[in-house]
């Protein structure tokens, strides 16, 4: 017999059309069944609350999620790189717990698909050791430079991952990492791989005015680092910018090109052109970076996709992906929220390949939302004041079951 559960909310917020306001949301066998206006009876009122799609961060490295705060200092952005190596190199038995904390904190926070970038120490039990996780799509990294880690990574790019290994609820993907820290034929490889297997790829491009000197010129701060660490080849630097990966990327069916912070109104415009690709903002970390305004609306008027992401605990306070749309809100006050709301669900699913059956509040799709406290005055117009600061995530629903749910809501329904 199939459980049919109803539940009426001050606003529903499907993303895709106009909020409703004490709407209802009927969820059954895992999947939304119906929304609208209708007054059931037997539903379960949740009070004064917004239910919304469950959120989708694109873009994480849940392997720094046991930081309790960012890792410093973050400028020079190569003295903050070093910091991460420094890291890595001194918990390489974190990983897993790591992964699996960030998870539990990212369902806590509404979230209920994510893109992760994993380096080494990583298996796909650490995605499914709790029976309520958010679905996730783990890049592979690649990062190499100089000849025997160049050979390894295109090995690892290489490496068959037979579906029937990846489990239910996670993709693969890969990711190489930067301009700066992957060799050409490392990239060129990773590319082909993604092509002729169909995996999304993540690539970190534009992220900061020094990545794009050493592009360009091949001088500049990110030149002494490499060379400090021995890494630096001159035939491989000098004359080149970030549009030639761009290229690469309108060759696959799918792929994020992570932060974009300096990217050109030719990059831009080539990235508009194919919308396969999406532009990841991730706006706390790039403010704490100090890099001026970032393009993403300047993607959109170009017709663009652009998507969001936390980064990693290594930049970012926390994970919340709630928390960066109501920055985001505070940052640019002329947008409405639900233009930044659909930045956080449908664009984020469409990027990460689960459109289909995530980001929005629609019949047919899983049950994932999140619900969204309101502050005793109300929401009258959630087009406007949903990110407001108070409203907080108090619940999150994987597939018509409740995941996690905050101390003053109980099984569904709101205490006063």
């Amino acid at each position: 017999m199939v459980s049919v559960t109803t539940y009426r909310a001050r606003w529903i917020v499907p993303v895709d059309s106009r909020p409703i306001e004490n709407g209802c949301l009927t969820v059954a066998n895992g999947k939304i069944i119906s929304v609208g206006d209708s007054r059931s009876p037997s539903a379960i009122d949740l009070g004064n609350v917004a239910i919304i799609p469950g959120l989708v961060n694109c873009h994480t490295h849940l392997e720094f999620s046991h930081l309790s705060s960012p890792l410093s200092p973050l400028l020079p952005f190569t003295s903050w790189i070093k910091a991460v190596i420094g890291y890595r190199q001194q918990h390489p038995d974190e990983v897993s717990s790591a992964i699996r904390s960030g998870l539990q904190e990212s369902l806590r926070s509404g979230v209920t698909l994510l893109g992760d970038i994993a380096t080494t120490g990583w298996t796909w039990s650490d995605y499914t050791a709790a029976a309520q996780q958010p679905r996730t799509v783990v890049f592979q990294e690649l990062l190499g430079l100089t000849g025997p880690r160049v050979a390894s990574q295109v090995a690892l790019a290489q490496q068959p991952v037979e579906s029937s290994e990846v489990p239910t609820g996670l993709c693969y993907g890969l990711s190489p990492h930067a301009p700066y820290s992957v060799h050409p034929d490392l990239f060129h490889t990773a590319v082909q791989q993604a092509n002729a297997r169909a995996l999304p790829v993540a690539v970190h491009l534009g992220e900061t005015a020094a990545e794009c000197e050493l592009l360009r010129h091949g001088t500049g701060e990110f030149r002494e680092f490499l060379m400090s660490l021995g890494l630096w080849q001159a035939d491989i630097f000098g004359d080149r910018s970030c549009r030639e990966w761009i290229d690469a990327l309108t060759e696959l069916p799918r792929s994020l090109v992570i932060h974009g912070n300096y990217l050109t109104t030719d990059e831009l415009a080539l990235m508009a052109a194919y919308p396969q690709i999406t532009l990841v903002y991730c706006p706390r970390t790039h403010a704490a970076f100090e890099h001026p305004p970032h393009p993403w609306r300047d993607l959109v008027e170009l017709g663009g996709s652009v998507a969001l992401g936390t980064d990693s605990r290594a930049s970012n306070p926390d994970l919340s992906l709630w928390r960066e749309m109501q920055f985001m809100a505070q940052t640019y006050s002329d947008v409405p929220h639900h233009t930044l709301m659909k930045l956080g669900t449908i664009n984020g699913a469409r990027a990460l390949g689960c459109g289909h059956h995530a980001g929005t509040l629609t019949a047919g799709k899983r049950a994932d939302l999140a619900v969204i406290s309101l502050s005793p005055s109300g929401c009258e117009n959630p087009t406007y004041q949903l990110l407001n600061a108070g409203h907080e995530v108090v619940g999150t629903m994987l597939e018509g079951n409740w995941a996690w749910t905050h101390d003053d809501f109980q099984a569904g329904r709101q205490l006063s």
